[in-house]
């Protein structure tokens, strides 16, 4: 029976579990297994699938594949039924080419769809587990937290403080408060506030609910309202070769035109230069580039993945490549976001802790003595409060332990286990009654506790919030007037903890005689109790990839809640901060105009005490200079921004399902230096796409060119129409491929970030291709030439001379695409063994059509002598050579610059060093 669409908001919370037959413990995995069978997956209609054959049937919408059909069938009335044959099976051949690129693209953006797929905490079997969002069934009881995508419709049954954004569904832009008691009456969907539901998201707070509705049936389900799904967009690249195909297509069809009207008037038949200019076309137009840089992308987004980087759109891979700032958090992505209590601060004294991580061992010490923490009554006050005012858990035994929460409170925990004190121990003396959670805004967090009748808040937060709530302190065990100086002189101690790159956290309570006495702003006359510092050190690796970036030309920016002189010594140890930088705190931030705080962004390096706002300003500032902007992020306001920046950046593994959907890429390891990986692999992607538009344009426009002139002199056309397709395929296609998978460059992060408005096609790459074209015309026409002028030579001589010239001249001017400024003995020749299985395998094809039977009746070929293989290869290889030293004499120019640039400095070096003497 269907017990579900029910008015739940109606009923009290025994009454939903009662009748969605669940417990506050959860399901057992045997009622979810038959609920799923009842229900299905929490999963809306879903779009239909591409199947392998709507992609099969797509390829045969192609202009291509036009242009081939409709040179079979000029070759079936012509009576050229090998020619017909053969086109067919380029047709089919060429079909399959674009059908394995077009399967791989389609496979590789449904990946990307389940590494984005949405989570959600459920308690199963009396425990918290995570699991993929689409296997939550009615009955679930699910965990919601700060951050979070709702992932069902739910029946709240605890809540603490907890608010939900339910615009995706109202459209009312108010955050809700939420609460468990039931609803009489009708009430409307805006107001039902004992609900959440699905694509909704918790703003803060926390709570729990149990599952009432799931997938079609929840109230976004009803509308078909899909929140979020993966879309495949066309990305500037492919916008731009696609408006470059046309455009080439167009000059190519013109030309074509011109050269059959030529030839019939000139007495080559009808059908016949029909065929020629066929073939002309469909070698001349790069109908299939845009196809293969796709395929480029796809599987740059498969490379980044395995390094932890998860491309959620695909223009985001280019644009990675022209970042020009990184915006970076602190804690969890430069810093390994384990979090250790090394010193505390309290009664005038300073406690010294030992141990590392999240290991529980360790001692308190003072002035070089080990104390005993619980004998000391501030100590054992303030231990106290780190553990009770705490949402985090640790599980574990031995070893190092597992947090489950914030790393800043696991590392209290870990503090207590040192001292002896269990968090289940304490909270079983000090049962918690009420929370008033943290946020960027407030700056601390308390929780009220009832303990032998009367009532206590524990308050933690930033030293400067903290203090000024205090009006007494804890000395000895002794609460004491707290005056303004000894708050200031509080304030300079913690000020030498943040000197000293240590996060510091303040610690107070206030008592009271029972619950029904805390009223209106609990956090005020508290007793302060003292502080601790703790440390926070850098991922592996992140020295080096932040002098990655800027030998890169890319600007590191941290961004951190943390005091100023604490971001300061953490920003100098990692030389994001240099002499001349400045940092700016969210309160100089405040005090900026736009126009005022845009003069200076260029100079700042490091933001302390900012708040996620904060974040979008920044951004904005920077674009107004012209940067293209890397924002990383992790919780529900950082959103804006991420959404504002080219590339936002989520956290995978800390970031909260708001920020992840708002991102461009999402970090699976949180780590700094992935991002700098992908903007490498960014590079190496657009880098390897100039590659392959290089030789492919070189090899096509020669083709149509050679076959142009051979009209216009009125000479026997040097290539048949098999020939050209011939050419056009194997070169063009074989070796190209292996192009897209050239490995990056050593130098390729030592350039200064492209601009983001390049032309793919730019001045300089249509000067090198302007270059060879000539030299692969004339060097074509010249062999043929030769042989039927000269040597007086048979035609189908002088064809096969031209067949394997111009091929040759393709196989080796790949060697020159694959490095824009290194030879390709620098570059190594057998470092891409894609390529050289290319060409080997278009050099087998080529033999075959020159000395087999079958080649010789189809391509009309003849075999070639050795003499005359030796001219084929000698003038194709002229190609790589005069490139070659084409490279030389740059290099040579590059290096004799860099020597002048640092003559020129040193000399102006010692000029100044006179003038201050």
């Amino acid at each position: 029976m269907d017990i579900t669409k029910q008015p739940w908001h109606k009923y009290d919370i025994h009454e939903v579990i009662d009748l969605l037959k669940t417990r506050k413990e959860g399901l057992t995995d045997e009622e979810v297994r038959l609920r799923l069978q009842d229900y299905g997956k929490n999963t809306f209609h879903e779009k239909r699938r591409v199947t392998w054959l709507d992609i099969l049937f797509r390829q045969f919408e192609n202009f291509l594949i036009y242009i081939l059909a409709f040179a079979a069938i000029v070759s079936f009335f012509l009576g050229e039924q090998i020619d017909f044959v053969v086109i067919v099976i380029i047709i089919a051949f060429t079909a399959f080419l674009g059908f394995f690129q077009d399967y791989r693209a389609e496979k590789s953006m449904e990946a990307l769809e389940q590494m984005t797929t949405k989570k959600a905490v459920v308690v199963r079997n009396g425990k918290k587990c995570d699991l993929d969002a689409k296997e939550v069934v009615p009955g679930d009881i699910i965990v919601l937290e700060r951050g979070q995508h709702v992932a069902a419709d739910i029946r709240l049954i605890e809540v603490s403080d907890l608010r939900i954004d339910e615009s995706p569904l109202t459209g009312e832009s108010l955050t809700i408060t939420k609460e468990t008691a039931k609803m009489d009456g009708e009430v409307t969907l805006a107001d039902r506030k004992n609900m959440a539901y699905t694509g909704t998201f918790i703003v803060s707070g926390q709570g729990r609910g149990v599952v009432v509705e799931t997938g079609p049936r929840t109230e976004i389900g009803n509308v078909a309202q899909l929140i979020s799904e993966i879309k495949q967009e066309k990305t500037p690249i492919q916008q731009k070769l696609d408006l470059l195909s046309k455009k080439i297509g167009i000059g190519v069809l013109v030309i074509c035109a011109f050269m059959f009207v030529l030839g019939v008037i000139r007495g080559t038949h009808f059908l016949d230069m029909l065929l020629i200019v066929a073939a002309v076309s469909i070698s001349g137009i790069p109908e299939a580039m845009p196809a293969v840089v796709t395929v480029i992308l796809a599987t740059g987004v498969k490379r980044m993945a395995k390094k932890n980087a998860i491309i959620k759109k695909l223009p985001a891979v280019e644009t990675l490549g022209a970042a020009t700032v990184i915006c970076t958090d602190k804690t969890g992505t430069l810093t390994q976001n384990k979090m250790t209590v090394k010193k505390i601060y309290t009664a005038g004294k300073v406690y010294d802790v030992t141990g590392e991580g999240y290991i529980p061992k360790g001692d308190f010490a003072f002035d070089g003595d080990k104390v005993d923490p619980l004998k000391v009554p501030n100590l054992a006050a303030l231990i106290r409060i780190g553990i009770l005012c705490n949402d985090a858990d640790i599980e574990g035994e031995g070893g190092e332990m597992r947090i489950l929460g914030e790393p800043t409170e696991g590392s209290l925990l870990i503090m207590g286990l040192k001292a002896g004190l269990l968090k289940g121990n304490l909270e079983e003396r000090y049962p918690r009654t009420k929370e008033l959670p943290f946020d960027a805004f407030r700056k601390r967090m308390s929780t009220v506790h009832t303990h032998k009748g009367a009532a206590f808040v524990f308050t933690k937060g930033a030293p400067d919030i903290v203090i000024n709530r205090c009006t007494h302190m804890l000395v000895n065990g002794q609460e004491k007037d707290l005056s303004p100086g000894e708050k200031h002189r509080l304030l300079d101690k913690s000020y030498i903890f943040a000197e000293n790159g240590l996060r510091v956290l303040s610690f107070a309570y206030r008592q009271a005689k029972d619950a029904k006495s805390l009223r209106g702003d609990i956090e005020k006359d508290l007793v302060f109790v003292g502080f601790v510092g703790m440390r926070d050190v850098p991922r592996p690796g992140v020295h080096e990839s932040i002098a990655i970036c800027q030998q890169a030309g890319i600007k590191v920016v941290m961004i951190t809640g943390d005091h100023k002189a604490t971001a300061k010594t953490i920003g100098q140890e990692l030389n994001i901060f240099k002499k001349d930088d400045l940092i700016l705190t969210g309160q100089d931030l405040d005090g900026m105009d736009d126009f005022k705080f845009e003069q200076v962004v260029e100079r700042v390096s490091i933001y302390a005490r900012t708040t996620p706002a904060h974040k979008l300003r920044i951004v904005n500032a920077l674009q107004k200079q012209g940067h293209v902007v890397a924002m990383t992020g992790d919780g529900v306001n950082d959103a804006p921004a991420l959404k504002s920046a080219e590339i936002g950046v989520a956290m995978g593994k800390s970031g909260t399902d708001v920020a992840r959907e708002a991102a461009e890429m999402v970090l699976a390891d949180d780590d700094f230096s992935t991002i700098v990986k992908a903007i490498k692999e960014g590079r190496t992607i657009y880098s390897n796409i100039k590659k392959f538009i290089y030789y492919v344009l070189t090899g096509s426009i020669s083709e149509v060119i050679i076959i142009f002139v051979a009209v216009m002199m009125g000479v026997p056309i040097p290539l048949t129409a098999l020939m050209i397709l011939f050419v056009n395929l194997v070169t063009g296609d074989l070796p190209a491929m292996g192009l897209a998978l050239e490995r990056s460059s050593d130098s390729i992060m030592r350039l200064r970030p492209r601009s983001i408005k390049e032309n793919i096609l730019s001045e300089y790459m249509m000067l090198r291709i302007s270059e060879l074209v000539p030299l692969l015309t004339l060097g074509t026409i010249s062999l043929f030439m030769w042989e039927i002028v000269v040597l007086k030579g048979p035609l189908p001589k002088a064809r096969t001379l031209a067949f394997c010239t111009i091929i040759f001249f393709e196989l080796f001017h790949i060697y020159n695409a694959r490095s824009d400024d290194k030879s390709i003995f620098d570059v190594g020749i057998f470092s891409n063994q894609y390529v050289n299985y290319g060409i080997l395998a278009s050099v087998g094809l080529l033999i075959l059509t020159v000395y087999t039977s079958f080649g010789n009746v189809v391509f009309g070929t003849v075999p070639l002598t050795m003499y005359e293989w030796f001219a084929v290869v000698v003038m194709a290889s002229s190609s790589l050579f005069i490139v070659e030293i084409q490279k030389i004499v740059v290099g040579l120019e590059i290096k004799e610059r860099e020597k002048y640039e640092v003559r020129a400095a040193s000399q102006e070096v010692q000029e100044d060093m006179r003038m201050i003497s």
